[in-house]
């Protein structure tokens, strides 16, 4: 163990998202409250050794925005920035920057307007040309959700609101991936034929593209997933990967699915988990590609499966060769 969050009063509580590896070779992480003033989260730098340092703390005043979501980026200047879910000068959340000493500079503040929509999600990840691009749950055009691209300097653009056309992807997934094609691809909650969410792609200037609908044919929907999570992963196959936390192989009862799709919108089911309370199941988070080629992910039941310690019920890491 490195460190123990919530020990001094004016530790960060509640850690978010994962952590970042910064060019000095330490850990950069967020808290999602706590901190020396107001109890809005805390930025971190902790090294190899376990040395923690806390670099800022949000909430005061609150018209700088607090409760960080998401990971930190670090950017091309060296800074780091990141989404801030509440606060900002109009109190509907904020983007900042933060240099590696925890000098924090908010940027922009949502204002909750068709114009830009609010409550940026996640983490930002920065585009081939410097900006930075994101995601907010609420608001835009349509109240659906929006993606922005923001100047390191804080210029922002509202590039599509989602929700404009019926039966649309609404509710965008907190991480944006960036692929090899020079492409953001994404996932929304909610939209497609039976409402359960949607993979869609935008190109750098904007244009948004369905890729795949969780509810195609609308009588086997469930056998192929829905409910997709936040993350998708490009494997060094060039394939895109990710999970569901619903539906499969065992229908409505179904724990989830671990899926491929390819760049012309292709998607294939590769497993199903469950089924509950007898198998693991409901994934989280996103995937990773060890050295080994095999992807490794996390899920939030452990039933069933005496074998991988006592702890049922209690969560499962797991290794899926594809």
């Amino acid at each position: 163990m490195l460190y123990r969050f919530g020990g001094p009063q004016v530790d960060g509580i509640s850690p978010v998202a994962g952590l970042v590896q910064g060019r000095d070779g330490a850990l950069y992480g967020l808290t999602s409250s706590g901190g020396v003033v107001g109890g809005g989260g805390t930025a971190y730098r902790i090294d190899l050794a376990g040395n923690y340092q806390q670099l800022h703390s949000f909430g005061a005043p609150e018209s700088n925005g607090y409760n960080p979501t998401g990971r930190l980026v670090q950017g091309s200047d060296g800074n780091f920035y990141g989404a801030l879910a509440e606060g900002g000068a109009h109190n509907r959340g904020a983007l900042f920057r933060m240099t590696p000493e925890g000098v924090v500079t908010t940027l922009y503040s949502f204002t909750a307007t068709s114009a830009d929509g609010w409550q940026p999600l996640g983490s930002l990840v920065q585009g081939a040309d410097g900006n930075f691009y994101g995601t907010t749950s609420l608001g835009g055009a349509h109240n659906g959700g929006t993606i922005f691209r923001m100047t390191p300097g804080g210029t922002l653009t509202t590039l599509h609101s989602f929700g404009g056309v019926p039966l649309g992807p609404r509710g965008p997934g907190a991480v944006l991936l960036l692929a090899s094609d020079g492409n953001f691809y994404g996932t929304t909650s909610t939209g497609g034929l039976a409402n359960i969410g949607t993979i869609y792609r935008m190109s750098p200037n904007g244009t948004v593209t369905v890729m795949s609908e969780f509810g195609e044919g609308l009588v086997n929907f469930t056998v192929r997933g829905n409910g997709p999570t936040d993350e998708l992963f490009e494997a060094r196959d060039g394939l895109i990967y990710g999970m569901t936390a619903a539906g499969g192989a065992f229908g409505n009862a179904g724990a989830g699915t671990l899926f491929r799709m390819t760049k012309a919108g292709v998607r294939t089911t590769l497993y199903s988990f469950g089924p509950p309370q007898q198998a693991p199941g409901e994934p989280s988070g996103g995937l990773l590609q060890g050295r080994d080629g095999a992807l490794y992910g996390t899920m939030l039941e452990n039933w069933g499966v005496g074998q991988i310690g006592a702890r049922t019920g209690q969560g499962v890491l797991f290794r899926f060769v594809p």
